[in-house]
């Protein structure tokens, strides 16, 4: 109903069954006239379709459809009512009657007969009916779990059983894997060709082959500078929704290459009439500006009791008066009902903890020195750092949101700009001081960058060397890895699914499953 879809192992396979079928086309054999995808319809049943198979047999040619499957015959009538609505299209199309077809099941490799009785076809009309009654009701049903949804590739978007007793989102103060952590492909090479060879992408620089990575493993493909891909590959992407995006050399976004929209578009009018309510609106944004300032405050608090030995008396002072200051702020998010007051306590929260940034670089170097936030472009190291790693967030909540059929440009904290990903933005607040901040000083004061690994532009400007940035996506990918566990689910998750976790129930509460939106608290 969402126009959702996951990608396995499972679904690619069956992805490459049905290359030959969906070509299209017809064949002639000996008394028998084979069409493929033959695109199907039915006033009665009110359904259409595309047929992978249809056998024309005798005189005069009678339909005999056939459908294939990846797997072995199922113990459900599922596939037995998709063979007889084909059927019933097919009777109403050419005006004869279709008494039976077969399905191709690719495990065992056989077919197996299918009749088109009278309590099968009563069994199709009725799912037809219920489900041209679901789509009335404009509501997405409450996933159930079953044994089979642990064979499913949705079971990682639906999530059944997490909405079994749904956690109150009202009681929020602030396992297993959700999905399987997909990677993402870093192209920093500037004379990088991308293209596509079967089911797989393929790096290369200057003719040699340097990579080669099955699409179905892949959540998204950024490039910098001005590397090119194929438009075959371009197609793959947008087809199996990977997200192909095209950055500048500092890692400002230029272009992306997506297909056509996913999700319910029922959802996102809930998320355009949310955004549209003030009252709603202030709600989601007080959770995300709590959370935000929780996590900045959790940063700093972590300094003072990782380096509270070699910290000097007024360097920990500054860090006590701005942990104290932001539990404050914390604390008046709640009773702040507009988001415009929101927004201004989101901006104290992060003047107060900026201020203090430089008593976390432990780096005695004044190449490292932070004068304050600054971008477009970053005046100083430190800077062209944390831009560059909110650069890499943003793609990964973008990609997030649209993968649970939210629009990544409608926002609630930050206003609506053209061109702007607002809700993406959103997303990204609560974990930038998690995943970006910490990253960065980590990186600074272990080390692992020094002065050399920038560059100073003639306009002001401060980017990361093409060497130093590949170090930095490394970083970047290992950190995603790193595993927490959920403070609201209570599930263990690497930190790169976090964004995957908070864009579904935005989603949910969006919906109206869950009873709020429960922001990611640190802890």
């Amino acid at each position: 109903m969402e126009q959702l879809w996951a990608e396995d192992a499972a679904t690619a396979e069956g992805r490459v069954l049905h290359e030959t079928v969906d070509a299209g086309g017809r064949e002639s054999r000996p008394a028998v006239t084979l069409a493929r995808g033959l695109a199907l319809r039915s006033l009665a049943l009110g359904v259409t379709g595309k047929a992978d198979a249809v056998e024309f047999r005798g005189k005069p040619p009678r339909p005999f459809p056939v459908e294939y499957k990846r797997g072995k015959p199922k113990a459900h009538r599922a596939d037995e009512v998709q063979l007889c609505a084909q059927a019933i299209c097919l009777e109403e199309m050419f005006g004869t009657a279709v008494p039976e077809g077969a399905l191709f099941y690719g495990e065992p490799r056989r077919r197996t007969a299918v009749i088109f009785d009278a309590a099968l076809r009563a069994l199709t009309a009725d799912v037809a009916v219920a489900t041209r009654a679901t789509l009335a009701s404009r509501t997405t049903p409450s996933p159930k779990r079953m044994p089979a949804c642990r064979r499913c590739s949705l079971e990682t978007l639906c999530q059944p059983a997490r909405l079994e007793k749904p956690p109150a989102v009202a009681r929020w103060p602030g396992g297993e894997l959700m999905r399987r952590l997909r990677n993402t492909v870093y192209v920093t090479s500037e004379g990088a060709w991308l293209r596509k060879d079967g089911a797989n992408l393929v790096v290369e620089v200057e003719g040699a082959e340097r990579g080669r990575v099955p699409l179905h493993m892949l959540e998204g493909v950024v490039t910098f500078g001005r590397p090119g891909a194929s438009p075959a590959l371009m197609v793959a992407c947008a087809e199996n929704g990977i997200a192909l995006s095209f950055l500048d050399p500092n890692g400002r976004f230029l272009a992306r290459v997506e297909g056509p929209r996913t999700g319910n578009v029922l959802l996102r009018r809930a998320q355009f009439a949310a955004a549209g309510d003030s009252a709603r609106s202030a709600v989601i944004v007080r959770g995300i500006v709590a959370a935000k300032a929780a996590n900045q405050r959790t940063v700093l608090r972590r300094a003072m009791r990782d380096h509270s030995d070699s910290l000097q008396p007024d360097a920990l002072a500054m860090l006590a008066a701005a942990e104290a200051r932001l539990t404050d702020i914390i604390r008046r998010t709640l009773k702040v009902t507009d988001v415009d007051g929101l927004r201004g306590i989101e901006g104290e929260a992060a003047a107060t903890y900026f201020a203090v940034f430089p008593v976390l670089i432990r780096l005695d170097d004044l190449a490292f020195r932070f004068g304050g936030r600054s971008r477009r472009p970053p005046l100083d190291r430190i800077n062209a750092l944390l831009s560059f790693l909110y650069a890499m967030l943003g793609h990964d909540c973008r990609a997030a949101l649209e993968s649970h059929g939210l629009d990544p440009q409608v926002g609630f904290l930050h206003a609506d700009k053209p061109g702007r990903a607002s809700l993406a933005l959103d997303l990204m607040e609560e974990l930038r001081p998690v995943l970006a901040d910490r990253l960065a000083l980590s990186l600074v004061n272990r080390r692992q960058l020094a002065a050399d690994d920038f560059v100073m532009e003639v306009t002001g400007g401060v980017r990361l060397t093409d060497e130093a940035r590949g170090r930095v996506l490394v970083a970047w990918q290992e950190r995603k890895r790193d595993e927490l566990r959920h403070p609201f689910l209570d599930e263990a998750m690497p930190f790169g699914l976090v964004a995957h976790a908070q864009a579904q129930m935005l989603a949910r509460h969006l919906r109206g499953d869950l009873d709020g939106y429960p922001a990611f608290v640190w802890k």
